[in-house]
């Protein structure tokens, strides 16, 4: 769909802009106030980071000799052909007329993200580079009130803690950069209805992508239909309602942080090289919940930001032993991380060795598995296929039996890629491989190390977490195929 106008130099300021509320009174251009030199406004195009640059930019010119250095940055995700090579143009004009320089990240089209996540993976990954090639202090995002409504719906209907209950905060840490680089969101006071009638004042057009109509992606449905109709036919003021419950939840995770640290720090922390300690009699004392959070600091401590490796189950697991383990108890979370009750003191360990096996990028080439062939090496894992007369009982969730005659073609393995779907088995259809992978716990940073199996376009087997429906042994089966993967030593 075309812009409102087709050239971004049709803008004109009006001589009284409408401010969103949240806004007025002097408050348009705080976000930049402070210590920051230079801060990139990241801009798709659409109504609402178009509505950000203007803002930010109208307090540049009278923000005075403090104002940082604005930079414009557009993610071209290699989607929409045509459309979104518009977008990129009209964002690098409105840049230009506005004095400000822009910065676009091309992602080839063989390269396209096919989902929603995958898409913001592509833009935080330009976020770092940007951040670290052009020195940022911050970066400013353009979500609003109804965005944050949104996402604690979904993230309810998906299943959160507390922090995903939270919802966006309105500043934290980008990581993975240099420095410690800000994301910022300004605008989570205004609503949308707002940055639309500030851009109808100023007479500044904007692209539209036709993408956020589409009812297939779940949060435009949430968006176009399921709040809508909690709003008008379950509750007039669920969308405030859902503010409120982000607000506590935010209260209540800033809380919990605040009791960790006096946890830890009541409990005597000692940090060496990869490793923390701390007395378990006083870990103890505080209600689970804290211990949670206590422990999540001492990983984060450890193995560094953004390597989650305790989901729910590997921290019940965990607290058993903390609670009620005796000396010398030991487990080995993953990824190189381990605990361990020693002396009365909790020992948590990260073996960088083993870690950089999970950390390595996913190798590129799918590698073919022959059926009789022998063992082939992916990654960490071997992965074996040898037909057999009959299946034999076996719990072992590394070996599976499938039907030969159900494959439609050679078996290949490969790590996951955007789109995937599968059909787990007992399931009544198909669903996203990522889904599957958050309902069994699957840690984000551990997806991309597990071995998918396929055969033709469809996936047999997510290797140690469940065979595909159609690919299973059933009674009129004839011909027999057992898989079984392992796992390659560190060492």
């Amino acid at each position: 769909m075309e812009p409102r106008e087709s050239q971004a130099d049709r803008h004109r300021t009006s001589e009284d802009p409408v401010l969103p509320t949240p806004l007025s009174g002097g408050e348009a251009g705080s976000f930049l106030s402070g210590s920051f030199q230079r801060v990139l406004i990241a801009c798709s195009g659409g109504a609402d980071s178009v509505a950000l640059l203007r803002i930010a930019a109208a307090w540049a010119k009278t923000g005075g000799s403090d104002t940082p250095e604005l930079i414009v940055g557009h993610v071209h995700h290699g989607m929409r052909g045509q459309e979104a090579d518009r977008d990129a143009v009209f964002v690098e004009e409105l840049a230009t007329s506005l004095g400000v320089r822009c910065l676009v990240h091309r992602v080839d089209p063989s390269s396209a993200p096919k989902s929603e996540g995958a898409a913001r993976e592509i833009r935080y990954a330009a976020f770092r580079e940007w951040a670290d090639a052009e020195n940022l202090d911050a970066i400013l995002l353009a979500h609003h009130r109804e965005d944050q409504q949104e996402g604690v719906l979904l993230r309810i209907c998906r299943g959160t803690g507390w922090s995903g209950l939270a919802g966006m905060e309105r500043e934290r840490s980008l990581g993975g950069t240099r420095e410690d680089v800000l994301i910022i969101r300004p605008l989570l006071e205004c609503t949308r209805g707002e940055l639309r009638a500030y851009l109808e004042s100023i007479s500044q057009p904007f692209r539209h992508d036709g993408l956020n109509d589409d009812l297939s992606v779940p949060r435009n449905r949430v968006r176009h239909e399921v709040l809508p109709l909690l709003e008008e036919g379950v509750h007039r003021g669920t969308r405030e309602a859902l503010e409120r419950l982000a607000g506590h939840a935010r209260q209540l995770e800033d809380d919990l942080r605040e009791l960790a640290s006096r946890a830890i720090s009541e409990a005597d922390l000692e940090v060496h090289s990869d490793c923390a300690s701390l007395r378990a009699s006083v870990l103890r004392s505080w209600p689970r919940s804290v211990r949670r959070a206590a422990l999540r600091r001492l990983e984060v401590i450890v193995c560094g930001e953004g390597l989650t490796r305790l989901n729910e189950k590997r921290f019940s697991v965990l607290d058993d032993v903390v609670t009620a383990g005796s000396d010398g108890a030991r487990i080995d979370v993953g990824g190189g991380l381990s605990v361990r009750l020693r002396d009365g003191w909790i020992e948590l360990s990260f073996d960088r060795a083993e870690g950089a096996l999970r950390e390595r990028e996913t190798p590129a080439a799918e590698v073919e598995i022959q059926i009789d062939g022998g063992r082939i090496e992916w990654g960490a894992w071997t992965i074996e296929a040898r037909r057999a007369e009959k299946p034999e009982v076996c719990d072992d969730p590394s070996v599976e039996w499938i039907d030969e005659d159900a494959l439609d073609g050679p078996l290949r393995v490969r790590g996951r890629v955007p789109g995937d779907r599968f059909h787990p088995l007992g399931a009544s259809g198909s669903k996203k491989l990522k889904e599957f992978l958050r309902e069994r716990g699957v840690e984000f940073d551990l997806r991309d190390d597990l071995p998918i199996v396929l055969s033709g376009d469809r996936i047999v087997w997510v290797v140690e977490e469940r065979l595909a429906h159609p690919f299973r042994v059933r009674d009129e089966t004839r011909r027999f195929v057992r898989l079984e993967a392992g796992r390659l030593s560190s060492s």
